[in-house]
Parts: C-alpha cells; sequence; structure tokens
C-alpha cells in the first residue's frame, strides 16, 4: 500500500532515467533495493542498458543504439554475515552497479502504467460484490442441505413410528390368538362331558330298562346250556374209554 501510494516505483523509474543522462562517460551508478518489485526495476533497466538491442532477420537492419553502460556486478551484491550480524535489516538488500560509457542517453521507456486509486476502489467494489454473491450462494446451499437432513430425518422418524404401531399390532395380534386358545381349550373335556351323558341317558331308556331282565334271563340260560353241553361231553368221553 506504501509503495502504491508513495509511487515509489514510478519515482524509482524515473530516477534512473535521469542518472542515464547527468552520469559523465566513466560515471558510476550504484542502486541498492529492498524489494523484489524494485529489483526487478533495476535489473531490466541496467540489462538494457548494458546491451545493444538485436534486430529482428526477418527485417531491415536498422540503426541500434550504442550501450549507455557497462555493468559491474553481473548479479547482485547481497550483505555477508558480518554485515548481517551487524545490521540485519541488511538481509532483503541488494546492490547492482554499473559504468557509463561515452554512448548517448537512451529513449526514456514509458512509464509502467500502474492501476489508479479510482480503479482499485472500483475493484474493490467488484470484489465485495463476488463476495456477497459467494456467501449468499453458500447460505443458499447451506440452507438446502439442512432443508434435506430435516426432511430426512422427518422421514426416518415416521418410518421409526410405524414399526413401532407394527409391533404394536403385531403383539395385541398375538394376544388375541392366545385368548381364542384358552377359549377353544374346554370344548373337547365339553364334548366328552356330553357323550358321556348322552350314553348314560339312552342307558336309563325306558325300552332299555325293559329289556335288561330278558338280557339277563338269555345270558344266564346260555351259561347253563354251556355248563351242561361241557358235563354231558366229559359222560361220553368216560363212556368211551
Amino acid at each position: 500500500m506504501r509503495i502504491f501510494v508513495n509511487e515509489e516505483l514510478d519515482e524509482l523509474q524515473s530516477a534512473l532515467a535521469a542518472a542515464e543522462r547527468v552520469l559523465k562517460p566513466g560515471g558510476r551508478l550504484a542502486v541498492v533495493s529492498f524489494h523484489s518489485l524494485e529489483d526487478r526495476i533495476v535489473k531490466n533497466f541496467l540489462n538494457a542498458r548494458a546491451k545493444a538491442s538485436a534486430g529482428s532477420r526477418h527485417l531491415p537492419e536498422l540503426a541500434q543504439a550504442a550501450p549507455s553502460f557497462h555493468l559491474l556486478t553481473k548479479r547482485p551484491v547481497t550483505a555477508g554475515e558480518t554485515e548481517l550480524a551487524a545490521n540485519p535489516r541488511a538481509r532483503s538488500a541488494k546492490l547492482r552497479a554499473a559504468e557509463r560509457t561515452g554512448a548517448a542517453a537512451h529513449r526514456a521507456a514509458d512509464a509502467p502504467s500502474w492501476p489508479r486509486l479510482s480503479d482499485v476502489k472500483r475493484g474493490r467494489l467488484t470484489m465485495r460484490l463476488i463476495h456477497l454473491l459467494v456467501i449468499g450462494a453458500l447460505v443458499f446451499a447451506a440452507a438446502y442441505v439442512y432443508q434435506i437432513k430435516m426432511d430426512s430425518t422427518a422421514r426416518t422418524e415416521r418410518v421409526l413410528r410405524l414399526r413401532a404401531e407394527i409391533r404394536e399390532q403385531r403383539d395385541a395380534i398375538a394376544a388375541l390368538r392366545s385368548q381364542w386358545a384358552k377359549l377353544d381349550a374346554p370344548l373337547p373335556a365339553a364334548g366328552a362331558c356330553r357323550a358321556s351323558s348322552a350314553a348314560e341317558a339312552d342307558r336309563r331308556h325306558p325300552i332299555r330298562l325293559l329289556e335288561e331282565p330278558a338280557r339277563a334271563a338269555a345270558a344266564s340260560g346260555e351259561a347253563r346250556r354251556s355248563r351242561s353241553d361241557r358235563r354231558d361231553d366229559q359222560r361220553h368221553r368216560h363212556r368211551d374209554g
């Protein structure tokens, strides 16, 4: 934010171009940068001024500007361990140096088009709108998932209630069956009682009572005849013997 508000990158680009114009041949330019953006600008500037640009082999040859600087440091110089121990803030410092040649200064490059504050604010407003839309979508998705969960819970509870009712109905049916079995159990004994009562009633019928002495007399006569027959058989056996 500080770099953007103070336009430090634009000031660095302008200072490098001004140093190229004011330095005499043999003069040296040393730049210490503490940020990667600053170091990139210094690196690109010195590399562009230290070598002649090569033209395209497909185009006619054009007059190229001679190098206006000679690089003294091909790689950035950083702080050593001793300096870091004495000054810890030098750990991000990078030193690049070049020596001015007798060539004319190159045409200053156009300043980079950094975004304006109004554009940044407009972008922030757009990002806020996007964030609001994303948050709204997330809230809607969460509400939809919660509704699905509630419906699933309600259906599960309904299924459990139906299962409980089915179990109660089964228990009631089992109880009714047991009671019905208890009611059906005395019926055989009652049938036996009825059968014995019918036999006793048939035995005590008046006709049966009249027939019983005759049956008894016939049975006794039959017994006497059978005894007499046996005695006769024994007599015949003695005679024959």
